[in-house]
């Protein structure tokens, strides 16, 4: 697991789901600025950020 794989799941899940970034972040627990730099590829997530992300994108089936 990547940052790069996590941020393509993550844009994958928000272009079929049409869910919200803000949704998304309010539930890994990521500030909602921290989550849209890292979309844009302009900031990396922790190590625990990145995990819980991944824990959610793994539970939607992405």
């Amino acid at each position: 697991m990547t940052q790069e794989s996590v941020r393509n799941r993550l844009c994958k899940y928000i272009e079929e789901k049409g869910v919200k970034l803000v949704f998304i972040s309010r539930k890994v627990g990521v500030p909602d600025y921290l989550m849209a730099k890292f979309k844009t590829a302009k900031r990396e997530l922790w190590n625990e950020s990145l995990l819980e992300l991944d824990k959610f994108l793994s539970a939607e089936n992405y």
